[in-house]
């Protein structure tokens, strides 16, 4: 499983009707295997972590989820696990 580390301050939450099972974020990403663009379907896990290399880390309650990639691309909406943001800085990481 492949991971990548993202600051989590750089983003930003949605509202709506999605808030109603817990925040919400939107992530878009750009997927290459063996140095090409991937198309299909490829499992997402997403997590916050307290640290960028050996930090605690809680996983999505939306767990692994299907998305599909396109030319490489992929847009995906997940649930923010509950964390305490007052903690420090925040890192999300994405497997795939």
């Amino acid at each position: 499983m492949k991971k990548l580390f993202i600051n989590f301050l750089s983003f930003v939450f949605l509202g709506g009707a999605l808030w109603a099972a817990g925040p919400v974020m939107t992530y878009q990403g750009r997927l290459k295997e063996a140095n090409a663009p991937v198309t299909g379907n490829r499992n997402l896990l997403f997590e916050l972590c307290n640290d960028e290399t050996a930090g605690a880390c809680t996983s999505s309650p939306d767990n692994t989820q299907s998305f599909a990639v396109a030319n490489g691309l992929f847009k995906s909406t997940f649930t923010v696990p509950a964390v305490d943001f007052s903690a420090g800085s925040w890192y999300l990481q994405v497997s795939v």
